[in-house]
Order: C-alpha cells, then structure tokens, then sequence
C-alpha cells in the first residue's frame, strides 16, 4: 500500500486523475491543483538568469537483475532500474546502494517574477488657449493662441487691466512609453525524492517502504522522454536543482501624463512683453479673471508638459523549469 501511494503522490500517469493527485504535469512542473502539504519542499532564492547545467550522476542498476517477475519487457537502452521514494528516504533493506536524493517538480515562487517598469518620451501641451478682457469678468474682449511647448509671447493688445488665460490644454504623448523591468528574485521552490539503485541481490519486484519500481535515464536531457512500457507512470523531470531557472513573462506598463499642462502667465503694457511686468506676480493660468497693476497688451506665455510616468497593468508570471534533467517513469 506504501508503494501505490507513492504512485499516487509522485508519479504522473496518462489519467488526469494521477495528474492531479500529484500535481506534477508532463513537464515536471506543479500544477495548481498540487495541494500535498506532506511534500517536502526546498526553498532555493536563486537569481539564476542562466541555468548551470549540473551534472548529477546516475549509477547503474545490476545488468544482470531478475526484474522478470514484474516487468514484461527488456530494459530499453539509455535505461536503469531505480527505485524511487518521495522526500529524503533511506533506501529499502536489501541489495540496495548509491543513494541519490533528486530534486523535482520546480516552481517558480511568488515573488519570483515582480514587475516594475520605467518611463521614457515626453508629453506635449500644445493647442488652443483662449485669454479674455474688459471689464472684472474678462468676458468682453476674446483672443485665442496656440500655446505649443515653448515660451511665446500672445499680442491681445487688452489696453485693461483685466485679463484671464487658460484653461492651458490636455497633455498629449508625444512618444511616451514604458519599459518593462523583471525586478523579481527569480526565486524557486522544488521537491525532494530519493532514488536508490537495486544491486544484482535486490528484490526489486517486492521492494516495499514507500518505494516505487521505475527505471531512470542515465544521461540528462533538455526534454523529457517518452515512458517505454511497461513503465506508464511519468514522465517525471527528476534533477539538480542548480539546474532549475526561473522565467518571467506577461509584464505590462502604461504610460500617463504625471499631472496637467501647467503654464507660467506674466502680463506686460508694451506689445512685445519688454519692459517690466505690470503685475505683483504672474496671472493664473486657469481661466480665471485677475487684475493687473496696469494696462496689459501683451503677455508672457511660459508652458509646462508634465513627465511621463508608468503603471504596472499586469504583473510579471513566472515558470520554473530544469534546464537539463533526467526522465523518471514508473510501474503502475
């Protein structure tokens, strides 16, 4: 019963239920059904841009074992037999050596994969901006300018004391955008399993403590093989976890004005905004009505773009995957 359980908690069959039960998928990744809170999990914080491809040895099985009594078929090449258990096991009693403890079924952590993201290009305030005059509401006299994004001069020639510019116009993108940064830990959490190697004397057939029979490729892969039968249980990515990184996908940014056109007003008796400032101050650009301290025929126009900034719109997704790992497939 040991051994079946093993099946259910560590191998991936072809049915979804033994997907599920273990929650690894044909990748050796976990899927988000994998709830088995006895899985031991090792917790690596690795910022791995780049997989180290470690090597992980694979000891051969006896040539010469008697499997015949549970496996119908020769043992195909590239193979060895291997008993394997979930977790750190000690190996079964019996013809049994060169413990290997794997790690498997990697998974990319929470904080593996956070977003942030950086702001480029600029915004414009160019348009149309009316100014008015006459009398204390400015409602009697209209000029309208085109503001544009450097300082100029409007002409209204008011010849009144009063004057209102603004509303200064909506800011429109010239080529803002966003640049999006994986700022995350790359961190990663793994599984552990034991896998023993069965000596010419093992009982290989009838091995018992939570192991399971299963056969094992002696050299890693990038890819995972095929299960030869009879042994339909997997495949299950089994490795080093140095060679385990964490890849991060789906962030997205936006970029937006950090805040309206703003613009700097300063009115001026002359036609050509020389001389000194009829005002104790500059007039709002608001639409406002305001009052100079003299006669006003010109004035200073002075805008503002607002920076571009960014917000993250979606959020960085990681997978965890061995960049080299070997095949583990299992008896039913």
């Amino acid at each position: 019963m040991r051994a079946r359980a093993f099946f259910v908690a560590f191998s991936v069959g072809a049915s979804l239920a033994a997907a599920a039960a273990c929650g690894i998928d044909e990748t050796g990744l976990v899927s988000d059904a994998s709830t088995d809170a006895t899985a031991p999990k090792d917790v690596v914080v690795a910022d791995v841009p780049e997989p180290m491809d470690v090597q992980i040895d694979v000891p051969q099985a006896c040539s010469t074992l008697d499997a015949s009594a549970c496996v119908d078929a020769a043992l195909p090449s590239g193979w060895t037999y291997l008993v394997a258990a979930q977790g750190d096991a000690s190996c079964p009693t019996g013809d049994y050596e060169d413990e290997v403890t794997y790690a498997t079924a990697p998974v990319a952590a929470g904080n593996a994969c956070t977003c942030t993201c950086t702001p480029s290009g600029s915004y414009s305030c160019a348009g149309a901006v009316s100014a008015g005059s006459g009398g204390a509401t400015c409602n009697v006299e209209t000029y309208v300018f085109d503001a544009g994004d450097d300082a100029s001069c409007p002409d209204p020639r008011f010849n009144s004391p009063y004057v209102s510019v603004g509303p200064t116009p909506a800011p429109t993108s010239v080529d803002a955008s966003c640049a999006t940064n994986d700022t995350g830990s790359h961190a990663f959490t793994t599984s552990t399993a034991t896998g023993c190697t069965p000596g010419c004397a093992a009982d290989y057939c009838n091995v018992g403590d939570g192991f399971a029979r299963c056969i094992v490729t002696t050299s890693q892969s990038p890819t995972l093989q095929a299960c030869p039968a009879p042994f339909t249980h997997g495949p299950i990515a089994v490795g080093a976890a140095g060679n385990v990184a964490v890849a991060c996908s789906g962030c997205q940014c936006a970029a937006s004005p950090a805040g309206p056109c703003t613009a700097a007003v300063t009115p001026y008796s002359s036609d050509d905004c020389s001389g000194t400032a009829v005002t104790n101050g500059a007039i709002p650009a608001d639409a406002s009505c305001a009052t100079a301290t003299g006669v006003v025929d010109s004035f200073l126009y002075v805008p503002t773009a607002p920076q571009a900034t960014c917000v993250v719109t979606a959020s960085g997704v990681g997978a965890a995957r061995f960049s080299q790992s070997l095949t583990l497939c299992c008896l039913p």
